[in-house]
């Protein structure tokens, strides 16, 4: 999360809606948040300052935006965006009134646009359904809200975890095969491309998961 810009006249309460929101999307179970406060965030629309944030804390998502304030009210529009491609991957915005007296109203403001984040970036299990090279297709469609610009993992199922007790089966472990990227999205499925590989044998049938 970079700072957001301030227009308007920004109240006491206002100013304390970073935090605030911060703290909800940390909740969420949806975000891993990590926070970059002072101006030297910089833009993310040029790409050596994005690779650079990306570097120095190792995330993949920057979440930025603008707080509007005008006589007790308050708007905010949020973008999370890709950081390798500066990919606008979804926009939301929420109002409200009385802010400037009312920090519940702050507060049900913040989890609004969380859960308006969270809608727009669904964690969705799907299947490889071709591999070749860079590119792979995925059974992910535009009903599925996949985004271009959206990270997800390949995954196939490992070895069984029995306790050696009991010999009971206690689920199945995952194993990553790579991180890929959505380049394209059609009605039925879209296209991804791979960043990162982490095993070798990417195939149809295996799993993806957006990240």
């Amino acid at each position: 999360m970079l700072p957001f810009e301030r227009i308007g006249e920004p109240s006491v309460v206002g100013r304390k809606f970073e935090g605030l929101l911060y703290d909800v999307l940390a909740k969420s179970g949806r975000f891993n948040m990590k926070r970059v406060l002072g101006p030297e965030s910089g833009n993310l629309d040029d790409l050596e300052n994005a690779a650079r944030i990306r570097e120095k804390i190792n995330v993949n998502y920057a979440l930025v935006g603008s707080v509007v304030e005008h006589a007790g009210t308050l708007e905010i529009f949020a973008q999370i965006i890709e950081i390798g491609s500066s990919q606008i991957i979804t926009a939301e915005n929420v109002y409200g009134e009385h802010v400037d007296v009312d920090r519940n109203e702050l507060i049900k403001l913040c989890k609004g646009l969380s859960i308006k984040l969270r809608d727009a970036l669904p964690v969705i299990e799907k299947t490889v359904v071709q591999a070749a090279g860079k590119k792979v297709l995925l059974d992910l469609g535009k009903e599925s809200l996949i985004k271009k610009g959206m990270r997800c993992i390949l995954f196939k199922d490992g070895k069984p975890i029995v306790n050696p007790q009991t010999g009971k089966e206690l689920g199945i472990r995952a194993v990553k095969l790579a991180y890929v990227v959505i380049i394209e999205v059609h009605e039925e499925y879209c296209e991804a491309e791979i960043k990162e590989v982490l095993a070798d044998g990417i195939a149809a049938s295996h799993k993806v998961i957006t990240q």
